[in-house]
């Protein structure tokens, strides 16, 4: 046994469930209120509940709302930048590589 779990994956899988599923409401309401739409709210609570499953045998504590809640944060971060069209430039070799919406070399 590693961290909060077994090695039995369906053992796993039920604890996630009974642990996070109630909570779903709570967290899709907050995906709600950040983001301002019902696709991209539903896009990342999916997103955040799959994040939260992969680290589940991480998760310390006796609150798991806290810690989706946390997760569902840094996934909306995510989404703002990428709305936002963030450039970000590597300088190499005298050009700049521009990633973004916009994407390629730029002198």
């Amino acid at each position: 046994m590693a961290g909060n779990g077994s090695d039995d994956p369906h053992d796993r899988a039920r604890r996630f469930r009974d642990a996070a599923l109630p909570h779903l409401n709570d967290v899709y309401t907050l995906a709600r209120y950040l983001l301002r739409d019902a696709a991209d709210a539903e896009d990342a609570v999916q997103e955040c509940y799959l994040r939260a499953l992969r680290y589940f045998d991480t998760f310390r504590g006796s609150a798991i709302k806290p810690w989706l809640f946390a997760i569902l944060r840094n996934v909306c971060r995510g989404e703002f930048a990428r709305r936002s069209g963030v450039v970000h430039y590597m300088v190499s070799a005298g050009y700049a590589l521009k990633s973004g919406p916009c994407s390629g070399f730029v002198v």
